[in-house]
């Protein structure tokens, strides 16, 4: 299957909401990656201009794109 890179940007609401309430993030998209024949290999927080990067293996572009 071929790899994708997911980058994902938070508001400041957002970052709001997961300081008061933190959990895995990934862990909460799992489900719905892998309803759609996806696997996450990797995922990061990192700092710049997105605030997560994930690498994630789906069978085909339309699936990546969902």
């Amino acid at each position: 299957m071929p790899y994708y890179l997911i980058q994902t940007a938070y508001t400041s609401e957002s970052w709001d909401k997961m300081v008061k309430n933190p959990q895995d993030r990934i862990e909460a998209v799992r489900p719905a990656i892998e309803d759609l024949g996806g696997r996450i290999d990797a995922g990061y927080i990192s700092f710049g201009e997105y605030d997560l990067a994930a690498i994630v293996e789906f069978p085909d572009n339309v699936s990546a794109a969902a």
